[in-house]
């Protein structure tokens, strides 16, 4: 089925849907849209250039992306159509005022619930080059073509600018694009993830088996209810029970063979580390760093809502069984051995929870080399240097936005296209295997139990974390963007 084809089953479905599930999509059905369809996009009305600049904002927010990125693309296309623009970017809903010489109007657009794609990062990126090049102006983004746009790109006369059914076709190929992956291999990036992160708080080897096993089991539902459009926190709640009690279950099937399979009650948590919502709190942090406070108080609370959520039923699986969770003991493994390991683990953490957030294999293996350098530092920052964990995920944090300058530069200069990708799409994920997700379980679990003292410590030491990392990624950007050095 070619791409059109797909786009026409999309629609359909979705119009078939539509008493269920609002489409939320942008009303292109409108006379005035209908009439302009075949005219250069410059020519026609406010109305119609909204459309593409709201669309622009929505399909760029549903990717789970900042504030500060969704002004910012609808800005830059905006000032080609010769419309001013002015956007205000909440967590699941953008309103934006919108003018050119004559007229003025505002809009308001809404997505379902929060998502998390930066594969559509990456396709929004390429099209706003892609816009940038009909013009005939300099791009700002220098993004290596995506292959889905690759072949959705009109062909037009030297000089010529697109239609605004023809910008509306390349949108339809980001909106409608086929997800890269299927719901097994989802549930086994999943597992591979959390099998890495096991490792890396101290598991051992039945310690990752169990979290490999309850992850997989874990994330193959969490894609199933998604399908079908179940709240996020039923959904949450559901799939933290999967794979806290899969997790044991493995644990009681190996001690079958090895009664000391039972001992390791911290196991659970391995299963369940891919399930918080790190890039609300990373990008939420990011929109404080531009004064966006609307938006870093709405997905701040979303997080925290999720997490409660998450950490609770996390704490009802331990109560049910009568678990005890601690912390895993300190690795026994020669240093050097220990260094490699890190490294390996951290790299295939990063790369395979990459992939859960749909990124194309490419992107997750840069945004993998990045972790793998920043985490193994960071850990060996704490172990070595004896620095506190907040300091050494606030330097860990900004190590990796300035690897990923370093390399997006890199790849603009030489031929190194295919593996150049948005900033920010690289620099989130290879962030989020440092959120501190052991600890938010922890203080839950002493918090279910009474344990005051024990609970605020553990809420103390993630908050002072989960703090030090977009303000690590925050200065990163201080240091290598103009746009993020000064206030505009």
């Amino acid at each position: 089925m070619n791409l059109q084809g797909w786009a026409d089953k999309r629609r359909a479905m979705r119009a078939e849907n539509e008493e269920a599930f609002h489409s939320h999509n942008i009303s292109l059905d409108l006379p005035t849209i209908q009439a302009e369809w075949n005219t250069p996009v410059t020519e026609t009305s406010l109305l119609s250039r909204a459309s593409v600049i709201m669309r622009v904002g929505l399909l760029d927010l549903e990717s789970g992306t900042g504030a500060f990125h969704v002004e910012l693309i609808m800005q830059r296309v905006g000032k080609l159509l010769g419309v001013r623009v002015r956007p205000n970017v909440m967590l699941t809903s953008l309103e934006a005022t919108l003018a050119d010489n004559d007229q003025r109007m505002t809009e308001i657009v809404d997505v379902p619930s929060a998502s998390v794609s930066t594969r559509r990062i990456w396709h929004m990126e390429y099209f706003c080059d892609w816009f940038y090049e009909a013009f005939g102006k300099e791009h700002p983004y220098n993004v290596a073509a995506a292959p889905l746009m690759r072949t959705s790109i009109p062909d037009l006369p030297e000089g010529a600018v697109p239609t605004l059914g023809q910008v509306h076709a390349m949108l339809d190929a980001v909106e409608y694009a086929k997800k890269p992956y299927i719901h097994i291999q989802h549930g086994a990036a999943a597992a591979m993830a959390c099998a890495s992160f096991t490792f890396l708080l101290g598991g051992g080897p039945y310690d990752m088996v169990a979290a490999l096993f309850g992850a997989f089991a874990s994330q193959t539902v969490r894609t199933y209810m998604i399908s079908r459009h179940y709240t996020q926190y039923v959904t949450t709640a559901l799939i933290v029970l999967v794979a806290g009690f899969v997790a044991i279950g493995t644990l009681r099937l190996i001690s079958f063979i090895d009664p000391s399979a039972l001992s390791h009650d911290t196991a659970y948590i391995g299963a369940m580390l891919f399930i918080l919502p790190t890039l609300p709190f990373l990008t939420g942090g990011m929109d404080v760093a531009k004064l966006d406070y609307q938006s870093a108080v709405q997905r701040w609370t979303h997080s925290l809502v999720v997490m409660t959520v998450a950490t609770m039923a996390a704490w009802g699986v331990a109560a049910t069984v009568d678990l005890n969770p601690e912390a895993f003991p300190q690795s026994t493994l020669p240093l050097g051995l220990l260094i490699i390991l890190r490294v390996i683990a951290s790299f295939t953490g990063v790369y395979f929870y990459s992939l859960l957030w749909n990124a194309p294999w490419r992107m997750a293996f840069v945004a993998g080399c990045v972790g793998a350098i920043a985490n193994t530092v960071r850990l060996e920052l704490i172990d070595l240097a004896g620095l506190e964990p907040v300091v050494a995920a606030f330097i860990a944090a900004t190590l990796v936005g300035l690897l990923a300058s370093a390399w997006k530069k890199y790849a603009e200069r030489t031929t190194a296209h295919s593996f150049n990708f948005p900033h920010h799409a690289m620099t989130f994920t290879a962030v989020a295997i440092m959120v501190p997700g052991f600890y938010m379980y922890q203080a839950m679990y002493n918090l279910g139990s009474m344990q005051i003292d024990n609970a605020l410590d553990w809420i103390f030491r993630a908050s002072m974390v989960v703090i030090a990392l977009p303000a690590g990624l925050a200065f990163s950007r201080f240091i290598s963007s103009r746009s993020w050095r000064y206030e505009v």
